[in-house]
């Protein structure tokens, strides 16, 4: 048990707690009013069972499913900009100078 004041001045022991398996009932002056408890953990379901789990996640914003793009995708420079640093530039710049 944990009550509001407490349970934001440690947070992280908190969570740590339930990280390992606890539950953690939160008080407002004496009165539970939350439960903080693992997150159930969808690898013992099946394929849709995972995939359903996750959407209802998504719907519920607890996540944010990404595009499934790759590193190298992610590392391209954006439109109208070439690879290579800033280090690059800055010297390219400087010797235009």
């Amino acid at each position: 048990m944990a009550n509001i004041a407490e349970l934001k001045n440690r947070l992280s022991f908190y969570v740590r707690q339930v990280r390992r398996g606890e539950t953690i009932l939160v008080l407002d002056r004496r009165t539970p009013v939350a439960r903080l408890v693992p997150v159930a953990d969808p690898s013992g379901m099946g394929d849709d069972e995972g995939e359903a789990w996750l959407s209802q996640m998504q719907k519920r914003g607890v996540i944010h499913i990404g595009r499934r793009r790759g590193v190298d995708e992610l590392l391209k420079p954006p439109p109208g900009r070439r690879a290579g640093g800033g280090v690059e530039r800055l010297i390219e710049e400087r010797q235009r100078r």
